[in-house]
């Protein structure tokens, strides 16, 4: 059956240079498609034309529906440059999107898109469906769009210039990014004060925001994009799953917050029934159907809503005083998803604040439960304190009553809590202490460090201020090539500094990428050529027959590289070799080997290797500096590739350094000849 309505033709949409952004809900033709059954060629007949109902509304919804939706809209972009633009439904959990243009032949040309579809295979890698529309300069062009969803049909789009859809792309991104790092933040740092003071609300608070940034990241498309491309059938099933999961995990922090079993018993038992029943569904929705799942969970929304905020309000009615804040963070929360929820069925328009109304209310909620969370650990603690008295003054009071000798085992063993007590007060100064510790000696070492180089430089500025007269074109350009290369030492040494406190702070961002292992070592080989030739040291490639290749983080291996084979040159004496091989170890790892003649490593300087700021016996042979991070940053990059880096040595027989890394899952196929040379 299709959906009959009065007939009236939409706009065409009108392309101009002046705009690069068009709401075209209002330029939209809409049929209903009851039965799902009908093809392209029936609906762009002319018997099915006048079948079409202009839409009126800026961002159609129909809410829950098992009908196909048909969309025919013009686009006349004759009064552009542009070579194309992009049409933008910014609704990712839409089952299947097939875009259809009519081509010259008569056959219809069509595109395919949707979360049903793996992420690879969309024409824009985006969280949105977003298809590429070229420009025609020569006449209009008449667009068919066939939308299924067994959810909400919403069909907010939205034609844009590429650059301008670009900058928006950018800012949207930034807002996601400051939004999930806030609750990023909140979890770890709930689950630090869990570990700290043992208060279980922190945990269930932590596991909540968790869920519910998940389900939120699979409503937004973020999940799909970034988490499980691959995975269409995840991508669907996550949203429910995530969905009930959420339900469960915010009534198990409402139980332990509000201390339900004690303050409400009744309550209790019916919010414990809910937390079954999210789990079980939550356990079992990858063996429902999508459509139910969704209209379950819009339907325990609503009971969800009220247990919280009754239970809240009974607790406060109770005296239980963290219940305030916590009736205001819910309550903003709660306004947000119901929002959603209506916006779900159709019932709301689908815009900005409709589609974001859950991560509006979130923000304020997780700001009103850290409040919410510290007066209930302020209450807590003097409730504990009260009864503490208590507790003493009921022990003083039998004590009266108690032979002597039962009074001082009491003593004794209060003695030895507070002994241990003090221990545990011991162990945090004592570790306070060792990280202050490590500032001085970080801020010494650059100071040190720093201050030669900062020194010469002033010096030779000076010396070429008030003598250049008297010096020699040559020794001035020398004293130049002075200040550049001090100037290197200080960056150099900066440099080392920040890499090991972005790599200890987690700012350092992984991307791996596929790395021609054999082409990426011998190009940081040469970039050392004129280093070594400075002494007369042969720098010597050696790899094996063929390309090996890793997938890794190129910045990160070039890193660990540029450390071991700058260490081997720095700690080298005059007229010696260098050698850098590279093989495949086993089918899995390929091995990297940086070995040079310098005096050795004894067993106290092998001991000390990869710790921050070690300083070793072998001293550079050229006059370098070193500020002892060069080794940690290396210990530490490996790590964060998934790599192994281990050091072999006797004294005097020089260091051979070793990097362990996982291969490609996909070999290049081996060449025929070796790039085996010295540099």
């Amino acid at each position: 059956m299709v959906w009959l309505t009065c007939f009236a033709a939409a706009e065409p949409i009108v392309t101009t240079n002046a705009h690069g952004q068009y709401s075209i809900g209002r330029y939209l033709s809409i049929l209903e498609d009851k039965s799902g059954k009908l093809e392209i060629h029936n609906v762009a007949s002319p018997e099915f034309s006048k079948l079409f109902k202009k839409s009126d509304a800026e961002n159609p919804s129909y809410g829950l529906t098992k009908s196909a939706y048909w969309i025919r809209f013009d686009l006349d972009t004759r009064r552009t440059h542009q070579h194309e633009w992009l049409l933008e439904l910014s609704y990712p959990v839409i089952d299947e999107v097939i875009l259809f243009k009519k081509q010259n032949d008569g056959s219809f040309k069509k595109r395919v898109s949707g979360d049903m579809h793996a992420f690879k295979t969309r024409e824009i890698k985006h969280r949105n469906i977003v298809f590429v529309l070229p420009s025609d300069t020569s006449s209009i062009q008449t667009y068919y769009l066939r939308l299924t969803t067994s959810g909400s049909m919403q069909i907010p789009l939205t034609l844009w210039d590429k650059d301008i859809f670009t900058a928006k792309d950018h800012e949207e991104q930034l807002a996601f990014g400051l939004y999930y790092g806030i609750v990023f933040v909140m979890i770890v740092y709930n689950i630090f004060v869990f570990f700290f003071i043992g208060d279980k609300s922190y945990l269930f608070y932590s596991l909540y925001l968790l869920v519910f940034t998940l389900f939120l990241m699979a409503v937004n498309g973020l999940s799909f994009e970034y988490l499980w491309p691959q995975s269409p059938w995840w991508a669907n099933k996550s949203l429910t799953f995530f969905a009930f999961a959420f339900l469960a995990m915010s009534l198990l922090f409402t139980r332990e917050f509000l201390a339900t079993e004690k303050l409400l018993p009744k309550a209790d038992r019916f919010i414990k029934i809910q937390i079954w029943l999210g789990v079980l569904i939550a356990a079992f929705s990858f063996l429902i159907s999508y459509a139910i799942l969704v209209r379950m969970a819009i339907v325990l929304v609503f009971p969800l809503v009220f247990t919280i905020l009754y239970t809240a309000v009974r607790s406060l009615k109770k005296g239980y005083r963290p219940a305030r804040y916590y009736i205001s963070a819910w309550s903003v929360f709660m306004g947000g998803l119901v929002i959603f929820v209506f916006k779900t069925l159709g019932i709301l328009p689908n815009n900005m604040f409709t589609q974001y109304g859950v991560q509006i209310g979130s923000t304020l909620e997780v700001l009103l439960l850290a409040v919410a969370l510290a007066d209930r650990i302020s209450i807590l603690k003097k409730e504990k304190e009260k009864a503490e008295k208590e507790a003493v003054n009921a022990e003083i009071y039998r004590l009266k009553n108690v032979e002597i000798a039962q009074a001082l085992e009491k003593v004794q063993i209060l003695n030895e809590q507070l002994t241990e007590s003090k221990t545990h007060l011991t162990e945090a100064n004592q570790y306070l202490t060792e990280l202050n510790d490590e500032k001085n000696e970080f801020l010494g070492i650059a100071a040190h460090d720093l201050k030669n180089p900062l020194a010469s430089i002033i010096l030779s500025t000076e010396l070429i201020t008030h003598y250049y007269d008297k010096f020699s074109k040559e020794a001035v350009i020398d004293k130049v090539k002075t200040i550049e290369m001090t100037a290197a030492r200080m960056r150099d040494i900066v440099t080392n500094l920040l890499d090991v406190n972005a790599i200890e702070s987690g700012k350092i961002h992984m991307s791996p990428e596929n790395i021609n292992l054999t082409e990426f070592v011998q190009k940081i080989c040469f970039d050392y050529t004129e280093r070594a030739q400075a002494k007369n040291i042969e720098l010597q490639f050696q790899p094996q027959v063929g390309d090996i290749a890793i997938f890794a983080d190129k910045q990160a291996v070039g890193e660990i590289l540029d450390n071991l084979v700058s260490n081997a040159l720095k700690y080298s004496p005059c007229g010696k070799s260098v050698f850098v091989k590279v093989l495949k170890k086993n089918v899995q790892t390929a091995l990297i080997e940086v070995r040079d003649e310098g005096p050795g490593l004894n067993e106290e300087d092998q001991k000390k290797l990869f710790k921050k700021f070690a300083r070793l016996s072998p001293t550079p042979t050229g006059g370098e500096t070193s500020t002892g991070l060069g080794l940690s940053i290396v210990k530490k990059l490996c790590e964060a590739i998934g790599a192994q880096v281990w050091c072999e040595s006797r004294e005097g027989a020089g260091a051979a350094f070793f990097v362990e890394i996982p291969l490609a899952y996909a070999q290049s196929t081996p060449a025929q000849t070796s790039q085996t040379g010295a540099f």
